[in-house]
């Protein structure tokens, strides 16, 4: 069976291509973004779980906006001082996700389809992806 792929209900908005998410046969998280669907970052659900729960609080919520853009990574920050998390960083026009463990390993997105992905996390689209498989 092939992996399947979830996007957010919002990324219609923007002709369908955007952040994706999906679960690997080990059981970890992949993310993409559809443009480049070869270029992916793999997390854990714990991981991926902690940096959900601050998208959810606002932490993500203008990526263009953040300290440094493009040069500083903003991490979750309930991760605290873990050197395992999803980090994130940013201009007006470009928003760049990587998984700290594997820093030379990004994924590319614009601001416009970071914040549709946004908010479908919101809205608990990809809440079953924080919670093992049974």
């Amino acid at each position: 069976m092939s992996q399947q792929w979830q996007k957010s209900t919002s990324s219609t908005q923007d002709g369908g291509n955007s952040v994706e998410v999906s679960t690997t046969t080990e059981g970890l998280i992949e993310i993409r973004e559809s443009d480049t669907p070869d270029s992916t970052i793999t997390t854990t659900p714990k991981t991926f779980a902690l940096w959900i729960e601050d998208v959810k609080r606002g932490e993500f919520d203008e990526p263009g906006r953040l300290a440094n853009p493009m040069s500083d990574w903003q991490k979750s920050s309930i991760s605290g001082n873990s050197n395992q998390c999803v980090e994130v960083r940013s201009t007006d026009e470009a928003v760049e996700i990587r998984e700290s463990d594997s820093p030379n390993s990004t994924i590319l997105t614009t601001p416009k389809k970071f914040a549709l992905w946004i908010e479908g996390v919101k809205r608990g689209e990809f809440d079953h992806f924080t919670t093992p498989a049974t």
